[in-house]
């Protein structure tokens, strides 16, 4: 008999854990698209446990490249706040 992995789907609870984030800034992050898109169960977006792994390792080997772009993504998020 095969095992099942229990990990199959991340809620946004859980991924903020991972993360170390709020969810909040999960939800942010998800609609700018700097992390994995979730899939949606109604209207509970899910994350596959392997494409957020996948996409931690991809940062692990671009470090740099993520520093730039949250920079970026900050500068953005200064800016429109700016004009409210």
């Amino acid at each position: 008999m095969r095992r099942r992995n229990p990990e199959l789907f991340w809620n946004v609870e859980t991924l903020a854990r991972a993360l170390d984030a709020s969810i909040e800034q999960v939800a942010l992050w998800a609609r700018h698209g700097m992390i994995p898109l979730p899939a949606m169960v109604g209207h509970t977006p899910l994350w596959r446990a392997t494409d957020v792994r996948e996409w931690a390792r991809q940062l692990a080997l671009c470090e740099d490249c993520f520093l730039a772009m949250a920079n970026i993504f900050y500068w953005q998020h200064e800016k429109e706040n700016a004009h409210e």
